[in-house]
């Protein structure tokens, strides 16, 4: 009788001890994830598109985000004008090759809202993908950008 109590009791103790162990498996996973949100939001790229002074000058891409963007496919729909820049750094420019922003007006011909832009899709450090849309703005001459995550 005595050993059948000791049993149960050890059984309890375990039991009791196995919850807190998945309460504190539980808290560290969610303590990681934090902490991984944490750095992605310290080292995050955030690529826009900029206009030149004239519609003879080329759009150039922009990373004004704390971390490089990888991988950066550029493309402006209606048209076959796309690309790829291995990386882009903090602060770092590239002019797009194409002929002033001539493309972009003929694609917003081609866009039944008459709308024309630069998409582009580009990873962080951690390979999480990250997406701006550029649309031209045809009166002001620049671009606006919406930033998303894919």
């Amino acid at each position: 009788m005595f050993q059948n109590v000791v049993a149960l009791l050890s059984l309890i103790v375990a039991a009791i001890g196995l919850y807190y162990l998945i309460v504190y498996v539980k808290a560290t996973k969610i303590i990681a994830t934090q902490s991984v949100e944490q750095s992605e939001a310290t080292s995050r790229p955030a690529v826009v598109a900029k206009g030149g002074p004239s519609v003879d000058d080329s759009p150039i891409l922009v990373n004004i985000g704390n971390g490089p963007a990888i991988e950066l496919q550029w493309s402006i729909p209606n048209t076959k004008l796309q690309g790829v820049i291995p990386h882009l750094t903090q602060q770092q420019t590239h002019t797009l090759s194409m002929n002033g922003v001539k493309p972009l007006f003929i694609a917003g011909m081609k866009d039944e809202k008459n709308e024309s832009g630069i998409e582009c899709i580009y990873s962080s450090l951690s390979r999480r993908t990250y997406t701006s849309s550029n649309k031209y703005d045809y009166e002001g001459g620049d671009f606006v950008t919406t930033f998303g995550n894919s």
